[in-house]
Formats: C-alpha cells, sequence, structure tokens
C-alpha cells in the first residue's frame, strides 16, 4: 500500500516537472520566433546604427518629439527585452535558453541604450524606466561568468 502510494507520487512529481519544462520551453521558442524575425533583425540593426555624442544631442535626434519612429523602434526592442526580463525574473523561461540564443543582440543593446536610458530616468523621473531590461542584461552577464568559470576548471 504505502509503497504503491510513493511510487505514484514519485511519478506524479516527475511528471509535473517534465510538463513544466516543457511549457517553459515552448514559451521560449514562441517568443525567440518574434526575435528572429526579419522585422525585429532590421530594428536591431537601425538601432545599432543610431549616433551620438551625448543625452542633449541624442534626444535632438532621436527623443519622441524630434524622431518618432526611431523613437518607436528603440522602445519597440526595449519592450520585447522587458518582457523576457519580467519572464526570467519570475522564472518563467530559462535564464539559459536565452543566454544561448539571445545574448549578442541583448548586451548590445544595453551596452549601447543603457546609458541613455539611464540619464532618461533621471531626467524624466522615471527610475524604473528598462528595469528588466537591465535585469535581463544582468543576468546574462552573471551567466556568462558562471559559464567561462566551470568551463576553465
Amino acid at each position: 500500500g504505502i509503497v504503491l502510494i510513493i511510487t505514484a507520487a514519485s511519478y506524479y512529481i516527475h511528471q509535473s516537472r517534465n510538463t513544466i519544462k516543457t511549457r517553459k520551453a515552448q514559451l521560449f521558442m514562441q517568443l525567440y520566433d518574434s526575435f528572429h524575425n526579419k522585422e525585429f533583425m532590421k530594428n536591431n540593426i537601425e538601432i545599432m546604427n543610431l549616433d551620438w555624442k551625448n543625452f542633449q544631442d541624442y534626444l535632438n535626434k532621436y527623443g519622441v518629439n524630434t524622431n518618432p519612429d526611431a523613437n518607436a523602434t528603440i522602445y519597440s526592442v526595449g519592450n520585447y527585452y522587458e518582457g523576457i526580463g519580467v519572464l526570467i525574473k519570475r522564472n518563467l523561461i530559462d535564464i539559459g535558453l536565452v543566454d544561448d540564443l539571445m545574448t549578442g543582440l541583448v548586451t548590445r543593446y544595453w551596452e549601447k541604450m543603457g546609458p541613455i536610458i539611464k540619464e532618461l530616468r533621471v531626467v524624466f523621473n522615471w527610475p524604473e524606466a528598462y528595469e528588466w531590461t537591465e535585469y535581463l542584461y544582468n543576468e546574462i552577464k552573471s551567466t556568462a561568468i558562471k559559464r567561462r568559470k566551470v568551463r576553465n576548471k
């Protein structure tokens, strides 16, 4: 009796864990479909090609009022990464998958836009602006450091 109950409970727990892993992978793949589509890639390229000297120059060239199209591109990509960051924070997708497939663009985005976003937080009194994109960047960097340490052992 008791052995059967323990075996059944153990089987149920194992199946539940597999189901959760499968759902996380499915969610990630849905997100990844958007990540590698042509429009998203074009937006990333446009952002990487933007050029400014300082924060004021950035606002003059790409601010909401001066260049709504460029601003929409910047926010569109940032909002996508913002969502990924929240999903990682809530443990709904695996940081390892994001690290394996998205590191380059996430890193480039934050390293390009992060200084501007930090200025926006202060100037517009918006301290939480793209906090989850920054979180995502930091998690990816942390994961990369951990992986290097494991490889070097």
